[in-house]
């Protein structure tokens, strides 16, 4: 009886590692992970370049004769990966610009749309005016005067705040632009040393006490990256796709262009397709298109379950989690690192059940 009672508890025991696992699981994602976050992604797209790097290095030999004896000089695998990265980022931002370049040009076709928006705003605000006029016995024009010297008067607020705010944070602008390009030129550097010294790195993890753990973490964060870009890519094109062929429907000369733009603001946390979508839907409503905002409003339900239905279903089948556990831990990453992490919450869910089964085997 003594001895039963002097062991701990089996499952005490097994609380305990939960908590421990759980506590440094939460501490490295919440303090060490921004500080290597650079050298993770650098890591990972080192290891896709690898193959093509080490084409390059190999075939791009050159063999010379010296004092009759033939040395052979080849370009190094980091700098053919770094240049390699460097071509790839080049083109991405090419078709960026041209991207940007094109929506511009779309954005000025449709410019010439808003002075007739705005007089079919007009129109419509007039007529409730005159409605409330003729209900409440108030003089003719009363209500459109003061209804349009408010208007203006937040045009003019508006135009007034509007330098202010520009000026104020144009110097945080200024610094998100140059920590961007600071953070770019080390990627590219840290790609380079990645490849070159990726065999050391490899053979330091394998002769390391805690290899089990770093083979664990690694297989972790590779399953949930993996099934992360996978699933925006299988949303972005469905929802683009959706959006497409509804804004074909309602015989929109720009469909392509919208359709795939409200997919891709829908793939961003912060924004998502009801950035496009609601302010669209209440201007047809206020210039009495009650059809099309209908036909919008059902969009947007569309485009809204179909993203919160099949997000963690994608995620939770590849990543061998259910999609209840998924939206839980999804919810847990967003409380505690933002909707910007939203990722960590299955990954640190993923990393703890495999630590956890680690230290009870």
């Amino acid at each position: 009886m003594g001895e039963s009672m002097g062991k701990p508890d089996k499952k005490l025991k097994k609380t305990f590692i939960y908590m421990g696992v759980t506590g440094a699981v939460y501490g490295g994602f919440r303090f060490l992970l921004p500080l290597v976050i650079p050298f993770l992604i650098a890591w990972g797209i080192a290891v896709l370049l690898r193959p093509s790097a080490a084409w390059i290095s190999d075939h791009l030999r050159v063999r010379i004769t010296i004092h009759q004896k033939q040395r052979s000089f080849g370009v190094a695998v980091g700098a053919a990966g770094a240049a390699e990265f460097l071509m790839i980022l080049t083109a991405v931002l090419i078709v960026f610009y041209c991207g940007i370049r094109k929506c511009a040009e779309e954005a000025v076709a449709l410019s010439t749309q808003i002075p007739l928006w705005l007089d079919s705003l007009d129109t419509v605000i007039t007529g409730w005016c005159r409605w409330a006029e003729d209900c409440f016995q108030l003089r003719h024009g009363l209500l459109v005067y003061l209804v349009r010297e408010m208007l203006r008067g937040l045009w003019e607020s508006v135009k007034e705040g509007t330098m202010p705010f520009v000026m104020a944070n144009s110097m945080t602008v200024f610094r998100w632009g140059a920590g961007f390009l600071i953070f770019v030129a080390l990627n590219i550097i840290a790609v380079g040393l990645s490849l070159q010294e990726m065999d050391q790195w490899n053979c330091r993890m394998k002769t390391s006490v805690y290899c089990e753990e770093i083979a664990r973490i690694r297989r972790c964060l590779s399953r949930v990256i993996n099934a992360g870009f996978k699933t925006q890519v299988i949303l972005l094109m469905l929802i683009s796709g959706i959006c497409m062929a509804a804004f074909w429907l309602m015989k929109n000369p720009y469909y392509i262009l919208a359709g795939l733009g409200t997919g891709i603001l829908d793939a961003l946390p912060i924004l998502g397709a009801g950035a496009v979508l609601i302010p669209w839907m209440l201007i047809c409503f206020l210039c009495h298109q009650w059809r099309k905002g209908m036909f919008l409003f059902l969009l947007y339900l569309v485009c809204y379950f179909s993203r919160q239905i099949l997000e963690p279903r994608l995620m939770g089948k590849q990543i061998g989690i259910t999609p209840l556990e998924e939206l839980i831990a999804m919810f847990v990453g967003l409380r505690l690192f933002g909707i910007l992490c939203i990722l960590i919450g299955p990954m640190g869910l993923l990393l703890i059940r495999e630590l956890v089964k680690g230290e009870e085997s």
